[in-house]
């Protein structure tokens, strides 16, 4: 299991996790975001790699990580070159088409490459079960949503004062888990009584109220 330092699990793995890589040939779960260019064009849905469930067995998880190794032996061995030396003539498993969205990416944008280049890693990536998209509503990405706020620029749902209706639609049916974001950190040391509770804080005690639910299940 990889999940980013900005993940708040919403439900217990075991709940879940098991099944999803055992009912799916692709031996790997994550959720469905946004496509790459190249992705696109292949007609391949996209990824968010921020949160993976695999099998030491999954295929697509195997070709992602040779296609990874490559990226980086390359980049090491450019790295390694005189300064004067024509990089150009360096064969890199980086084309535009791949690395529209910078370099930053690189996780995206090489499982992309696999997704792309090889037809059974792209049939059982599209075969993964449950289909779930980062940005469906009351999904993983429901706090990373901007709106407007009046005298103010768009701000997340997730720095705006706590909702109590999302907070009940979240203890009624849970995500997977929920992605923060790195920017609001302060939200989670926000001192008691000093300012009013925001989505972010509401989030993390929805998580804590799941959590003892299931405890008390058991």
């Amino acid at each position: 299991v990889w999940a980013d330092a900005t993940m708040l699990c919403m439900q217990p793995l075991e709940r879940w996790a098991p099944a999803a890589i055992s009912d799916s040939p692709a031996g790997i779960w994550m959720y469905r975001g946004k496509q790459t260019a190249a992705l696109q064009r292949a007609r391949v849905p996209g990824m968010a790699s921020w949160f993976i469930v695999a099998a030491n067995s999954s295929y697509v998880a195997h070709r992602w990580r040779a296609c990874a190794r490559a990226y980086w032996g390359q980049v090491a061995a450019n790295a390694s070159q005189p300064a004067d030396h024509d990089s150009s003539s360096t064969p890199v498993l980086r084309p535009s088409p791949f690395f529209d969205r910078g370099e930053y990416f690189w996780m995206d944008a090489t499982l992309s490459y696999a997704l792309v280049h090889d037809k059974t890693c792209a049939a059982l990536w599209a075969a993964v079960r449950p289909d779930v998209n980062c940005e469906d509503p009351l999904q993983a990405h429901a706090l990373m949503k901007k709106v407007h706020v009046p005298g103010s620029k768009r701000r997340h749902v997730l720095n705006k004062p706590a909702d109590p209706v999302l907070e009940g639609d979240l203890l009624r049916s849970p995500p997977f888990a929920l992605k923060l974001s790195h920017h609001y950190r302060r939200c989670m040391y926000k001192p008691p009584g000093r300012g009013d509770a925001d989505n972010c804080l509401m989030a993390i005690n929805v998580s804590k109220a799941l959590a003892a639910r299931q405890r008390w299940a058991q």
